[in-house]
């Protein structure tokens, strides 16, 4: 068994599926630069049980609920209601917006699934495989189901094998990854609005600005992830050979520098990318932010590399942008299926999401 470090070098989010309401879930002490969890238990004894019914009235009301409170405790504390606290790194949280919650476990840790690293590591194998084997992409039953929708199965089948049963990734075993602490961040997109990039939404009147909890920059799991290959298993498959894929992929010695390989490729294309555009002021910083992240990249050894995941990463993070390999002709029929309603001329992806300044999300380096 391997033991695995894992580094966020951009903060991380993991989302839990739940969105806090302000006002009602959390909420925001100003003074202090942080976000409370509400702990009814502990919200219902600084309110005291006969003014429960306050406590309705102000939540259907929407009225402010750190008012009512400071009422009954004019020197009120965040831990005196906190389940938990979340530091404020960027301005504009006015407790009445959304908070996307970062994923825990039981014991209230933050989290980072083992499924959601391996997810990501196959997104990686799966992009290069298709950058080594591109002539399987001008055969559209290659890339299409029977109905005549667009569909990778037969190539997923070609890279990691017919069936779940037979799928070289079962060799590798990764566990969950836990951290210490989390930070409350405000993202938002930039945009393509005609030939000038913003930052914001082209629709007037809305604000896709998100706010979210995560595990910050410089941190690292405690304890060690479980992250290694069963060699049992591996054994059997090499002798009877039961995988139509192929398996010496997940050996640390060649999946490290393929991980480092595809994130590298992709980085470097995005800088590329915004340079051409004129590295926009839109984009603040995020430049400069991959500039060091390729840094790292390219500091890597066959026991370390770096991979992207998580919320807000992006359309090429989530599919490995193998896409860009398709023919010509098949890539723009893709694109219109995938948006019918939008002119064909529009750059896709047309926005990117970052953090307040420029900061990419969910770049992680990972060390054996």
């Amino acid at each position: 068994m391997s033991k695995l470090t894992i580094t966020t070098l951009t903060p991380l989010h993991i989302g839990s599926g739940t969105d806090f309401q302000g006002n009602f879930e959390y909420l925001y002490f100003k003074e202090q630069g942080v976000a409370v969890v509400i702990d009814q238990e502990k919200t219902l004894g600084v309110l005291g049980e006969e003014k429960i019914t306050n406590w309705i009235t102000c939540i259907e009301k929407r009225e402010d609920l750190l008012a009512l409170l400071k009422t009954r405790k004019a020197n009120l504390r965040p831990e005196d209601i906190a389940l938990r606290r979340i530091p404020v790194v960027h301005k504009g949280l006015s407790g009445k917006n959304a908070l996307r919650e970062q994923l825990h476990d039981g014991m209230g840790k933050p989290i980072l699934p083992g499924s959601s690293l391996k997810g990501a590591i196959r997104t990686a194998i799966f992009a290069q495989f298709i950058y080594k084997n591109t002539h399987l992409l001008n055969n559209r039953a290659n890339l299409q189901n029977r109905r005549g929708k667009f569909d990778d199965r037969e190539l997923i089948k070609r890279c990691f094998g017919k069936d779940p049963n037979h799928d070289i990734l079962r060799l590798l075993q990764v566990g969950d990854a836990f951290f210490e602490g989390t930070q409350c961040y405000s993202s938002n997109i930039v945009n393509q609005s005609g030939e000038k990039w913003i930052t914001g939404s082209r629709t007037p009147g809305k604000d896709p600005m998100q706010f979210l909890e995560a595990i910050p920059a410089g941190s690292c799991n405690t304890g060690y992830v479980d992250f290694r290959i069963d060699d049992a298993l591996f054994q059997m498959a090499e002798k009877k050979d039961v995988f139509t894929g192929d398996i010496s992929i997940v050996q640390f010695h060649r999946l490290f520098p393929l991980l480092n390989d595809h994130i590298k490729d992709i980085v470097e294309r995005e800088i590329k990318y915004w340079e051409d555009e004129g590295n926009p002021e839109a984009i603040g910083d995020y430049m400069e932010e991959l500039g060091k992240i390729l840094e790292v990249i390219e500091a890597c050894d066959e026991k370390s590399c770096v991979i992207r995941l998580g919320w807000g990463t992006g359309y090429r993070t989530m599919t490995g942008a193998w896409d860009r390999k398709l023919p010509d002709d098949i890539y723009y029929d893709l694109v219109k299926s995938l948006r019918p309603k939008h002119p064909e001329e529009l750059v896709y992806p047309k926005t990117t999401r970052m953090l307040e300044g420029g900061v990419p999300l969910g770049f992680i380096k990972l060390s054996i």
